[in-house]
């Protein structure tokens, strides 16, 4: 089963969260018990702990106003128009909800968070539910909520009244709250800004009281060059923060609505070619040597899907050297090859790696540990470690209060490692080797 925050990118399940936060210091919990639709049986339990980004510090859930709690919103088969269920998730008792092993649980995380937080550092928590998980966790860093106060004047010095701040960034990313309105005197107030010391501030302002406007079109990927806002989260959150914005004339910002289909058609599979044929027996393993149930397996271009006992039979392969792939949720996937004889049966076993540890140190410039930096690992093949240990998955990316992130159960191979803390960003690659432990040093510029 696939998990992910705010905008997944992996299928066919995800734990989706926008504006997360809070849990007491011992964190939030849910459990889910059940039967999957594959007949997979289900009970995973999900913790969420919130803490200070700045700090590392657990943030206790007394802050949480009444009634706050986490929502768990079931996305799956939802008709459109249709309002998802909903699950509450209390901040100081357990909730049950449908999340568990196989299961297609497409969700989203939400949480109403008081004024002084805002969570800035997703945008997911990409990562796949492991066979025999028990219990999932989430760390979610909170970031103190600044306000910046802008002045918008028009070339003549006066407000700029009707002005929209019509887009912003900070450190790169996009506000997520979008368009604030600048009041008659020429004052916007944008609030929920993460404490990010020194990132870049950048805005677009959209001023359109005179005829003759320029009109710019939006980059989703950030702001023009000459965009008229611009500063940075000063070092001091307590200090008051503000800037003027002065326009050299009027001026549009358009966002570009404009959809093109980005679908692509999947290619025709090829036929197989005529000639001998024989017969591959193959069985599938888990990483402790047990059966995989429900594996799909491809041998050359016969498919087929595993027994309950982890073996299958696929007939009518052409002969010759085949490749063996074979995928199942919550599971590596795993591959061989399996020599054919036109006439004769061949047998294959394909077992999942145990899978490397990888210790991760994030630094910034000056080589001091950086705080709730987000670490993304992916292996070649696009493969996220399933980060499992005792049976607890952990689901998030963030390192610790000195920098450190372990990754447990890797696929072997080239890892490609990102790094990111608000605009900074830095890629590590490295070949990592079933079963060892390795150590890697991120330095963000």
């Amino acid at each position: 089963m696939r998990i992910a925050a705010w905008i997944a990118a992996l299928a066919p399940a995800t734990i989706v969260g926008s504006d997360m936060a809070g849990a007491t210091a011992a964190g939030t919990t849910a459990s889910a018990a059940g039967v999957g639709p594959d007949g997979l049986a289900s009970d995973v339990a999900v913790r969420v702990h919130a803490f200070d980004a700045e700090t590392g510090a657990a943030i206790d859930g007394r802050w949480a106003p009444d009634g706050s709690r986490w929502t768990l919103v079931n996305l799956d088969d939802v008709e459109e128009g249709v309002s998802p269920p909903r699950w509450g998730l209390p901040t100081t008792e357990a909730a049950t909800v449908p999340l568990g092993a196989g299961r297609s649980a497409r969700s989203r995380l939400v949480f109403d968070l008081p004024p002084r937080w805002v969570t800035w550092d997703q945008p997911g928590f990409d990562g796949v539910l492991a066979a025999g998980v028990r219990e999932v966790v989430v760390h979610v860093p909170l970031r103190h909520a600044l306000t910046l106060e802008v002045t918008v004047l028009g070339p003549d010095g006066r407000a700029a009244d009707g002005a929209t701040i019509a887009a912003l960034w900070v450190g790169g990313r996009r506000h997520p709250l979008g368009a604030f309105a600048v009041g008659v005197d020429g004052v916007a107030r944008i609030d929920r800004i993460p404490f990010l010391p020194g990132e870049p501030v950048v805005g677009e302002v959209d001023w359109q009281r005179e005829p003759g406007a320029i009109t710019v079109e939006s980059v989703e990927n950030g702001p023009f060059a000459d965009a008229p806002l611009k500063t940075r989260v000063p070092d001091d959150r307590t200090a008051p923060w503000a800037v003027t914005v002065r326009l050299r004339g009027p001026t549009a910002y358009v966002t570009d609505h404009n959809e093109t289909d980005q679908d692509v058609a999947e290619a025709p599979r090829p036929e197989p070619p005529s000639g001998a044929r024989g017969t591959v027996r193959v069985r599938v393993l888990d990483r402790d040597g047990g059966p995989i149930a429900g594996a799909d397996v491809q041998v050359g271009s016969v498919a087929g899907r595993s027994g309950a006992d982890g073996l299958l039979t696929l007939e009518d392969v052409p002969a010759g050297t085949q490749r063996v792939v074979a995928r199942a949720d919550g599971h590596f996937p795993t591959g061989g090859e399996v020599v054919v004889t036109g006439g004769r049966t061949a047998g294959v076993e394909v077992r999942e790696a145990r899978g490397a540890t990888l210790d991760v140190l994030v630094v910034d410039a000056d080589g001091r540990g950086r705080t709730a930096a987000r670490c993304d690992v992916v292996t070649a093949g696009s493969i996220a470690p399933f980060d499992v240990a005792d049976g607890v998955q952990r689901l998030d990316a963030f390192t610790d209060a000195r920098g450190r992130r372990t990754f447990a159960r890797v696929a072997p191979g080239t890892v490609t490692l990102t790094a990111k803390w608000g605009s900074h960003r830095a890629v590590v690659t490295r070949d990592v080797r079933d079963g060892e432990r390795a150590s890697v040093r991120i330095e963000l510029p």
